[in-house]
This record gives C-alpha cells, structure tokens and sequence, in this order.
C-alpha cells in the first residue's frame, strides 16, 4: 500500500522548516566542485569556511595547485583567479553595477547551509502534491519557488528568479545527512545558472564527510 502524505497546516510546515534551519556558528568542510559552463568542463577540491554572518572562505585547488579564492563579508567580495590571472575586490553595488548579478551575504549563506530563503511574515502562495510543498514568495523584483519534501520537510529544490537582472538560480538539493548537532544537510548540489533564459553554468557541490 502506497503511504499518502497528510497535508499540513502552512504554520506546521513553517515551524518545521524554522527548526530544521542550519545555524551552526562554525563549518568547515571539503568538497569537490564540478564546473561546466557548456564550453569547458573543470573539477576542483575545494574548501569551504564560514562563520555564522562574518565571512564565507573557499579555495579551490587543481591537482596540487590553487586555482581561486574566494572571500566574501557581508559588506564586500575579494576573488582571485589564478588561472585567468586576474583580482577582483568590491563592495555588492559596485559587483552588482558590473556584473549585473544582485546578491546578499544573508541570501549566499544560506544557500551555502541549505536553508530556505522564504521570508517571515511575507505572503506567499502555497500548492500541495501528492510528495511536496510548492511554497512561491515575491519579494521585490526576485520570485522564489521552494520545493518541500512532504515527509522530512527539508527544501529539495530552491529557484530564485531576478526579474531586473534576468539571472536565475535553481538549486536542487540531495543527500542529508545530520551535521553534527545542526540538523540535516544536504551533501549534495546542483546550481544551474542561466541569464534571461540561456544557459550559463551547472555547478556541482559534492560535501565530503
């Protein structure tokens, strides 16, 4: 006999998900990212850093050679990519005012942590399936869409859809895991990028344990 999800009231399933939140102050973990943008196809180890709204800290190393860094603070971004050979520090304005790509350091990181980005006290459209919450949110020019599994109430898929810049991220998330007194992690991701519709990069997040 095939098990059918009862549906839950929008309050439990936001209770649940305030209490399944990674909030852990200090993580650090390996990882190994794969990189396709449709032209060249690239796999990297890398380390991640964070602490809890300070910093985000990932190198990412080729064989035994660092290719990049990456330091992001919530007022401003350093990257230095070596194979390029090229330096890039700036505030959010100034990155957003060349690369037309809006971001927030309370929005990377949670992404980073596996967190939903739905905001308190906003409206929202909710819709039940037969094994998912589809939650929709506006807020401003972004609409997300999140995609609750309806047993373990853990976000599966994150799409964030920027209607000035035209940039898209969808996320999808998979294997949890618990991270150690945190909750459930997801070990991992898929980022597929695209601008006004076109595609412009798939990047792959394996966490190591």
């Amino acid at each position: 006999v095939q098990y059918k999800a009862k549906e839950r009231s929008q309050q439990y399933v936001l209770k649940q998900l305030e209490e399944k939140r990674i909030e852990a102050r200090h993580f650090n973990a390996k990882a190994k990212i794969r990189f396709d943008d449709g032209y060249q196809r690239m796999s990297f180890n890398a380390q991640v850093r964070m602490e809890r709204d300070s910093f985000i800290w990932i190198t990412a190393n080729f064989l035994t050679y660092e290719v990049a860094r990456l330091l992001i603070r919530p007022d401003s971004i350093f990257v230095i990519n070596r194979l390029e050979k090229t330096y890039l520090a700036d505030s959010y304005d100034g990155f957003d005012s060349t690369f037309h790509i809006p971001v927030a350091f309370d929005q990377l990181q949670d992404l980073l942590y596996g967190n939903t980005l739905l905001a308190k006290g906003k409206p929202a459209q909710w819709q039940f399936t037969a094994d998912r919450y589809q939650v929709t949110q506006q807020l401003g020019s972004f609409l997300t869409l999140h995609h609750i599994d309806v047993s373990s109430f853990v976000p599966k898929e994150i799409a964030v859809d920027d209607a000035a810049s035209g940039y898209s991220v969808d996320l999808k998330l998979e294997d949890y895991k618990p991270l150690d007194n945190s909750g459930d992690f997801s070990y991992f991701r898929e980022y597929i990028i695209k601008n006004h519709n076109v595609h412009i990069a798939n990047i792959q997040l394996n966490f190591l344990n």
